[in-house]
């Protein structure tokens, strides 16, 4: 079998893999929020269900983009800043719904794998988040890629069936970098069985 075939049944292998790890997502975060309604309010484990149904939601429209604004509002409190790798600070639903749509069509398919997690809770309904990601696509044109980044994000508790996002800021541990098929499946399978939370 040819090196080019074995890399072209590498790639539809990686596209498989991240289509499913993408809709788990979803999965996740609708378990995480059944897991916090059984546990206690106030208690460690409600605030890590509560903190990871967000993540895992966050993740879904990252890589599911939707056509409706709604479920990326349902997440975005106000005030709120997202302050990006490249340097930018957004502070409106407006710019933060740009920016999302063009990063989620930016690739054909990706998936990110919680790799690291810290959660504190500086005051009551607060959430403070420290999290890298694995992150793994496939460019329009068919490109492996790989890049591994950090978030430090804050959440807040309002009552609604998520709690909102109030800071964010992301930064670049290992640049996005292209890949072949073969190495990007391997990357990913890697870190879905060291994940944290995976989908």
């Amino acid at each position: 079998m040819s090196d080019d075939t074995l890399e072209s049944r590498a790639l539809a292998e990686l596209r498989g893999a991240l289509t499913e790890s993408s809709v788990g997502h979803q999965a996740n975060a609708l378990r995480h929020l059944e897991l916090a309604t059984a546990a206690s309010t106030g208690t460690d484990a409600y605030a890590e269900h509560r903190a990871l149904a967000f993540v895992h939601q966050w993740c879904f429209l990252i890589e599911q983009p939707p056509t409706d604004p709604a479920p990326l509002q349902e997440l975005i409190g106000t005030p709120v800043s997202l302050r990006l790798s490249d340097g930018r600070e957004l502070t409106t639903f407006a710019e933060i719904s740009a920016w999302h749509d063009a990063t989620a069509h930016a690739m054909d398919v990706t998936s990110h794998t919680i790799i690291g997690w810290k959660l504190s809770q500086p005051v009551s309904g607060r959430y403070d988040l420290a999290i890298d990601f694995a992150w793994q696509g496939i460019s329009p044109t068919g490109q492996p890629m790989t890049a591994r980044t950090h978030h430090e994000w804050s959440l807040n508790e309002d009552g609604t069936r998520l709690p909102r996002l109030a800071s964010f800021v992301s930064s670049l541990l290992q640049p996005f970098a292209p890949a072949t098929a073969t190495d990007a499946l391997a990357d990913l399978c890697s870190c879905q069985g060291a994940a944290i939370d995976a989908p």
